[in-house]
């Protein structure tokens, strides 16, 4: 039908092939599209920059969750486990919300 060996089995197929055969699998292009002068330091960016939080003791979670600041106040409810690794509270940010918060900071 496809041009298969008719001994061939699944798990054959499976050990023999690599990760570049499948059609979901996306070679990395960032680098090339990366512009060279792009700011790279934390200094430069203020060091806000967005981190998961870390779960808490005893939780069954591999990260915490807690409402976005940014979307309580509109009145929206949405949990996020990002923070702001800069800001002296650390707010709860969803990825969405994080450059409108701190553009409003400026």
């Amino acid at each position: 039908m496809i041009g298969l060996d008719r001994n061939l089995k699944g798990k054959d197929l499976i050990s023999k092939s690599s990760i570049h055969d499948s059609r979901r699998f996306r070679p990395s292009t960032s680098s090339a599209l990366e512009p060279e002068n792009a700011v790279t330091s934390n200094d430069e960016l203020g060091g806000h920059w967005p981190e998961k939080m870390p779960a808490r003791a005893g939780g069954t979670k591999k990260f915490a969750f807690l409402k976005c600041k940014v979307c309580i106040q509109k009145k929206l409810r949405k949990e996020t486990s990002y923070r702001c690794k800069g800001c002296p509270d650390k707010p709860p940010l969803c990825p969405v919300c994080f450059g409108p918060y701190h553009d409003n900071l400026v």
